[in-house]
């Protein structure tokens, strides 16, 4: 009986693999222009001018991206990008995985949905910082070469390289501070711990800030080399992060003003200049701006910061990597800010 059931799931097995091998078989992937670095394979019917941004994206990182780890790739880096994320999903063996899974770096190779259709928890530009963030992932294995993501580091030091390289840290000052301010930060046996959807980006990226701030990019490498803190930096984990946190602490527990001013390149003042409050639901949500810096807030909690430039009533601000319009009018001293094309901030007054 057991030998019949054996036979039986090895047919099933067979059975599955040559349906996917057909299923495969017949998808139409065929290959872009290449660029000097990069290859990518997509699908009939994807635009080729989302290609070719893609492309773009890459070779503008790639040189400031291996330098920085220190990594020289022979050959081109291969792309594969799929048009939903169904396909993609089912492409790095996770059918089940959740919505906000959508870019990989498996076996030596960078997978992502296409930035025309991420699915419902990103957009065009996210998709481009993505791609970024897999390559970074492709950099990196070159160091321990183990063809997976983070190779002998642990999750959160891997994670927070590619993060952190990618500029993906607009939120992670908001998204911390809890823990910085009611002293809950995280042990360091319980970085290890941390996934997607509780912290680890944001963790991932405040390790990495951290490492390359007080040790390097020299320091940064050797520890991706051998995850030792003690081995590599000559202190105790304990240590470490008690400095770790004081650095945090120094760094994102600033005011929205301060980090508007941190922010700005010029002290020139604008039409803007100040700061702007709109109360919602008993929560004030408002932005600095200081010279061409800004930061957006709620309830004093600063958001994201960045600089911004305006022309013909429109708000540009540049943040971790990414943009964000709106448009601006005033009526009767206060500021009324609306995202193009159509969300309305509503009115701002003056504090």
């Amino acid at each position: 009986m057991k030998n019949i059931i054996k036979i039986l799931g090895i047919t099933a097995i067979i059975a599955v693999t040559v349906f996917a091998i057909t299923a495969c078989a017949s998808i139409p992937v065929r290959t872009s222009t290449e660029s000097e670095h990069f290859r990518i394979f997509y699908y009939e019917g994807e635009d080729i001018r989302t290609i070719n941004m893609l492309l773009g994206t890459f070779e503008d990182n790639y040189e400031r991206i291996t330098s920085a780890l220190q990594v020289r790739l022979s050959g081109k880096s291969d792309v594969y990008v799929y048009p939903d994320l169904k396909t993609y999903h089912n492409a790095i063996g996770r059918p089940q995985a959740p919505d906000w899974s959508v870019g990989a770096y498996q076996d030596g190779v960078i997978r992502m949905v296409s930035p025309d259709n991420p699915g419902p928890t990103s957009d065009f530009n996210a998709m481009l910082v993505n791609a970024v963030h897999e390559f970074v992932h492709l950099v990196a294995d070159k160091i321990n070469r183990t063809g997976t993501m983070t190779g002998n580091a642990p999750i959160y030091l891997g994670e927070g390289v590619a993060t952190f390289l990618a500029g993906q840290g607009q939120y992670v000052g908001q998204n911390i501070t809890p823990a910085l301010l009611n002293n809950n930060f995280p042990s360091m046996a319980a970085l290890n711990s941390l996934t997607g959807d509780n912290g680890l980006y944001d963790y991932g990226y405040a390790f990495v800030q951290y490492v390359v701030s007080e040790y390097g990019y020299d320091g940064l490498i050797n520890l991706y080399k051998n995850p030792n803190i003690q081995t590599v930096f000559n202190i105790n984990s304990n240590d470490f992060r008690e400095n770790w946190i004081q650095y945090l602490k120094d760094y994102y527990l600033k005011t929205p003003e301060e980090w508007a001013e941190l922010s700005a390149t010029t002290t020139t003042p604008t039409e803007l200049e100040g700061t702007w409050i709109n109360t919602y639901q008993n929560i004030d949500y408002g932005v600095v701006f200081k010279g061409n810096g800004f930061c957006m807030f709620n309830n004093k909690s600063p958001m994201s910061y960045g600089q911004f430039s305006i022309a013909d009533g429109v708000i540009t601000y540049n943040f971790g990597g990414q943009t964000l319009t709106q448009a601006y009018s005033f009526y009767n001293d206060a500021l009324n800010l609306q995202q193009v094309p159509n969300m309305n901030y509503g009115t701002h007054r003056k504090q």
